[in-house]
């Protein structure tokens, strides 16, 4: 696929006749555009950050958002970062996530990681990116 930076349009006779039936990874079915839509990603500051309790796999950060408070939410990092490490980080989180208790934690929220072989990473936003932008 070829993009022109010109006008952006994508050039056509590059783009494969038909799509799979079926995504790339074994199991998981496609995701419709407006399922999708649904999900609200937005950039949130770790403003703290500690274990949780009797668990060896889950942090709780407190998340600013702009929303006027901290959202507490729950990950489980702990066997890849220090609370210190997260502490102060700008990321992304899927804000409108149901709430949900996790070892007695409540977890408004999920920060986002990607899955690198078995290792969480952390995906972080831009520095200048304020809390509470919305990521599209």
């Amino acid at each position: 696929m070829k993009i022109s930076a010109k006008n952006e349009s994508v050039v056509k006779d590059q783009l494969p006749e038909k799509m799979e039936s079926k995504p790339a990874e074994k199991g998981k079915e496609w995701l419709a555009f407006e399922d999708f839509q649904k999900m609200e990603l937005k950039v949130g500051h770790i403003r703290s950050c500690r274990k949780v309790e009797k668990s060896n796999k889950l942090l709780c950060s407190e998340v600013d958002l702009a929303e006027g408070r901290m959202r507490s939410i729950v990950s489980g990092a702990a066997e890849f970062y220090t609370p210190e490490e997260l502490t102060d980080r700008k990321v992304l989180v899927v804000a409108n996530l149901k709430p949900v208790k996790l070892m007695g934690e409540a977890s408004e929220g999920m920060i986002l990681f990607s899955d690198d072989n078995g290792k969480l990473v952390l995906i972080e936003a831009p520095e200048d990116v304020n809390p509470g932008v919305t990521v599209r």
